[in-house]
């Protein structure tokens, strides 16, 4: 077996596995399941734990498999084991968080400042608040103000991301 067809026999049974457990375990969970019984979403807490603590994992796996140095053919588990782990600089830059931070003070000023009809959210006297927290409305505005800003800006834009 090539290494292609390796890793497309992986892919495909990774892929079966996403598509089949969601619905064994729904279908289970439906003969037990209790009228007055709290429905979780991604498995309740020890799926969100799961999820939490096995995503760092899986993106250095991403990283270290995906490098421009380094692609593994088909899937050679001891070729990632023998590989030194990646240094601090290579995994943060100082460029990206300010481009993040930038793009996340651009949303925060379109919710504040974009026109929008503000809701009430949930009562918070169940969890021991007063009141409700109040939601403008106006993410439909922000998503097409930022596709016109990012068209705006042309190709000026590539000069962040490209070194």
């Amino acid at each position: 077996m090539t290494g292609h067809s390796k890793l497309w026999a992986c892919g495909g049974l990774a892929g079966l596995a996403l598509a089949v457990v969601p619905c064994a375990i729904k279908a289970a969970s439906k003969n037990n399941r209790k009228a007055d019984k709290t429905h979780f979403e991604f498995g309740g807490p020890v799926g969100a734990y799961m999820t939490m603590f096995s995503l760092p994992g899986v993106i250095l796996f991403l990283y270290s498999s995906c490098r421009k140095d380094f692609m593994m053919p088909g899937v050679d588990f001891p070729a990632l084991l023998r590989m030194k782990p990646p240094l601090l600089e290579e995994l943060f830059s100082g460029r990206a968080a300010a481009i993040i931070a930038g793009w996340f003070g651009f949303q925060v000023l379109l919710e504040r400042l974009l026109p929008g009809k503000v809701v009430e959210g949930v009562d918070l006297a169940t969890a021991g608040g007063k009141g409700r927290l109040a939601y403008r409305m106006n993410g439909h505005l922000a998503f097409w103000t930022s596709l016109a800003a990012l068209a705006g800006c042309g190709g000026g834009l590539s000069g962040f991301f490209d070194e």
